[in-house]
């Protein structure tokens, strides 16, 4: 039988523990949807916690000497990892920084530099996707489905959208939406000159570091 004082004291610490993890996730959310994956980890670990199990450890009492330490540490750590991208490679991070003010540090994993190509017409567009394709990892990433209509009858990719049951590896086609939380070799992203306003411009940068190697932007003049 746990005595009571000390059962009260207890509960405050889980109550506080809880209060970080929450404040944690709710910082992830703010600061990108690329790290929806970390928010989801420290949800589920959160989870985990239960007042049993703090009872059945006494050593979680000389790990907390003062009120709040717990609450201190989980956020710096947790900030830590959100500032951090261990996703793209150096160049491809410092190429999405431009299309969004985003004060995150690109681990010192280098590669090739993004592409930057312009077409004249669609069918030069499509052309130019399919002869980037070499990695079964390869997922060109449209603005929207209207962008994706177009190109779908000139590339034979696989569709992935919210009709998906099966993610295989192999190239594809989809929306910035449906490539969230996802992380591709390549990226290809076409019709970059659609991407004017700033809400265009944080889908940009969500496409972008949907990369791990390779990125390749292409512009078509005069688009539709």
């Amino acid at each position: 039988m746990i005595p009571q004082q000390e059962q009260q004291y207890l509960t405050h610490v889980l109550e506080e523990l809880s209060k970080a993890y929450t404040t944690t996730a709710e910082a992830v959310t703010q600061k990108d949807d690329a790290y929806k994956d970390l928010q989801q980890y420290t949800i589920d670990y959160h989870a985990e916690l239960d007042k049993m199990e703090i009872y059945n450890h006494q050593q979680t009492l000389s790990m907390i000497d003062k009120q709040g330490h717990a609450k201190v540490l989980a956020k710096k750590r947790l900030e830590k990892l959100i500032d951090t991208s261990y996703r793209s490679s150096y160049e491809i991070m410092q190429y999405a920084k431009q299309f969004r003010n985003a004060n995150v540090t690109p681990i010192a994993r280098h590669g090739e530099e993004p592409l930057d190509l312009t077409c004249t017409t669609l069918e030069e567009l499509a052309r130019t996707i399919s002869q980037k394709i070499t990695s079964p990892s390869t997922a060109v990433i449209c603005k929207n489905q209207q962008q994706l209509e177009l190109l779908r009858p000139l590339l034979a990719l696989p569709i992935l959208d919210s009709s998906t049951v099966h993610f295989t590896n192999e190239p594809l086609l989809t929306t910035v939406q449906y490539a969230k939380g996802l992380e591709f070799d390549t990226v290809i992203i076409p019709f970059k000159e659609s991407y004017t306003t700033d809400y265009d411009k944080g889908l940009l940068y969500i496409g972008c570091t949907r990369a791990m190697h390779e990125l390749m932007l292409l512009s078509l003049i005069d688009a539709v």
